[in-house]
């Protein structure tokens, strides 16, 4: 064994080329390992590989400066220790110190650049963690925003759904009594919805106080008309209108005061209204029609959601010369 530590050591003693080549491909696989197990990080992070070996050549250029420097201007005259002299302790000493002198600066310097490389990469780790965590801060804002709107979409939609029931509960109240004496015997007739607003618009074209001013009225004058049938239509029948038209304005009026008052649900509306539109039969519309004549707060809102589209072409309900009334809607 210790023949062959002999010849090693002369081998290296007359071939120094060879000791440094050693000593630099051990320093490469070093970094190179390195390299390869933080390659993924490296290339997440752009750093550059060009830049690593820039410095391991600066390193390897500083460390073949100093060996031949100690080498070739006899700094150490028994640079490799001969075990067939006296000072091979000293010698072998003074080697360690030479090599230790070398390498303890370079894995110093190498040990602090991956320390600074590990804290770079924190800091772009945590560059990330807060980009990602203001992401996630802004998706769950959008979200909750979303929530938010849907929430309040679905809050007003049963509110408008309410008073849509509330509208159709009194449209099916609207039940109009005729009382039929057939041997003798009284008994009630019963016309519900919708044919009882057919029956009570019928009644109120064939009212001789419309009939009185049919051709040109004033619309004061219409609204006292549709006002005093609706007070004989309770005294003969014991029925109003005065709460269906209560109901279909309350309903109007909430739908017009979310249009103005909203910006997010104007498709929700456009749909409500145009269902209310829908819903409305040609007798319902021409109630409404002379009950709203001179009221200028009812008008504009008929006219501006166009409730009586169903009445085009109906002059047989309402005459040409009522319309002036009204601002076209058609």
């Amino acid at each position: 064994m210790k023949e062959y530590l002999d010849f090693i050591i002369i081998y290296f003693q007359n071939n120094s080329a060879v000791f440094l080549l050693l000593i630099t491909f051990l320093i490469l696989g070093i970094i190179g390992v390195t390299l390869y197990l933080t390659r993924e990080i490296l290339k997440k992070y752009q750093f550059s590989f060009l830049g690593f070996f820039f410095i391991l050549i600066f390193l390897l250029a500083i460390f073949g400066g100093y060996f031949a420097y100690f080498k070739y201007n006899n700094a150490f005259p028994d640079f490799w220790p001969n075990s067939e002299t006296e000072s091979t302790r000293g010698g072998w000493g003074a080697l360690g110190d030479y090599v230790g002198g070398i390498l303890n600066p370079l894995f110093s310097f190498l040990s602090l650049l991956l320390f600074l490389i590990t804290i770079i990469i924190h800091l772009y780790e945590l560059r990330d963690t807060k980009r990602e965590i203001k992401k996630s801060t802004k998706h769950q804002k959008k979200i909750a925003k979303k929530q938010e709107k849907v929430t309040n979409k679905q809050i007003i939609n049963s509110q408008i759904e309410s008073r849509k029931n509330n509208l159709n509960a009194t449209r099916n109240s609207v039940i109009v009594r005729i009382p039929i004496t057939t041997d003798g015997i009284i008994t009630d007739r019963l016309i519900y919805y919708p044919h009882s607003f057919k029956f009570i618009f019928d009644i109120f074209r064939n009212n001789d106080s419309y009939q009185d001013y049919y051709s040109m009225p004033e619309k004061e004058i219409l609204e006292q008309v549709f006002r005093n049938f609706n007070n004989e239509l309770l005294e003969k029948y014991g029925i109003t209108v005065e709460n269906y038209i209560s109901a279909f304005f309350s309903l109007l009026n909430y739908i017009n005061y979310l249009h103005i008052n909203t910006n997010n649900i104007k498709d929700l509306l456009a749909i409500h209204i145009e269902s209310l539109r829908d819903s409305l039969t040609p007798y319902e519309a021409a109630i409404i029609f002379y009950a709203s004549v001179n009221n200028n707060s009812w008008k504009e809102l008929l006219e501006k959601y166009e409730m009586f589209k169903i009445l085009v072409n109906k002059e047989n309900l309402i005459p040409k010369e009522h319309w002036l009334y009204y601002k076209s809607v058609f």
